[in-house]
Parts: C-alpha cells; structure tokens; sequence
C-alpha cells in the first residue's frame, strides 16, 4: 500500500484502568516493572499505573514500532532480537530459527529447559530477576538515524 504521508494515528482505548486500584502498593515497587528505575533516575514516582512506564503507554510505542518495522523490512533493513541473559543464566547465540518458536526468544532451544526450570524456581521462590535482550539490526546504510 501508500500512504499520503500524514501522521498515522493510533487509538487503544483503556476502559477498565481505576487508579484507585493501585493505593495498596503505593508504598511498594513491582517486581519486573519499571517504576523503580524511573524513581531513581527521575526522583519521581507515580505509583496509581506507572506513568511512562505503564502498559498503556508502552502499547502504543510497540504499535508504532510494528508499523515502523514493517516499513523498513521493504527498505531491506531487518530489525530482530534474543535474549542473551536471564538472571546468571548466559545464553549464546546458535540460530534465529527457535526465537519465535518458545516463550523466552531464546536462540538456543537446548538452552530452554534450563530456562523453564530457573524461572519455576523463582516462581515457588515469589522472586523476580533481570534480563538481557540483544537487538541486531541489519542492512541499515551507513549515516542513518542520529
């Protein structure tokens, strides 16, 4: 298709959020969630759904970004990512082909039991841990972007 070039506009509406509903972890940082980042680095937090850290305001940018990425795909520039660590567990890369096929867009299937196990541990442990994403862009021409 083509485009006239206007902005493209993007609407997911929001019908069930209560900011009331967050008042009993307001003195409390979610596990896996980005409020605590955004205190230390802002010095600010809001706590009634996360401010720009929240799912609604991240849908939209993983909106666009699809929108983004399928474009550049016609200008030959693929953009994919793996997980390469969870918590201690280093992965190494082997192949693109299993990312898209398990939950944890591992690029080593082997490597996924191990990582099913880790997280049914710290699932029985009620604890959380960090991760490490690599993004590869390719066929990007040199000077392009900031």
């Amino acid at each position: 298709g083509k485009t006239t070039g206007a902005s493209i506009g993007l609407l997911i509406r929001n019908t069930d959020q209560k900011s009331k509903d967050y008042s009993a972890i307001k003195d409390l940082f979610r596990p896996a969630h980005a409020d605590y980042t955004y205190h230390h680095k802002y010095g600010i937090r809001d706590y009634r759904g996360g401010g720009r850290s929240s799912a609604r305001e991240t849908a939209m940018r993983v909106a666009a970004g699809a929108i983004a990425k399928k474009y550049l795909a016609t200008q030959g520039i693929v953009i994919r990512g793996y997980m390469s660590q969870l918590g201690p567990i280093a992965i190494p890369f082997k192949t693109w082909d299993s990312v898209e096929d398990n939950a944890f867009f591992c690029p080593d299937p082997d490597k996924v039991p191990e990582l099913e196990a880790y997280m049914d541990q710290l699932r029985r442990d009620q604890d959380s841990v960090g991760a490490k994403i690599t993004v590869v862009a390719e066929g990007v021409m040199p000077g392009l972007g900031e």
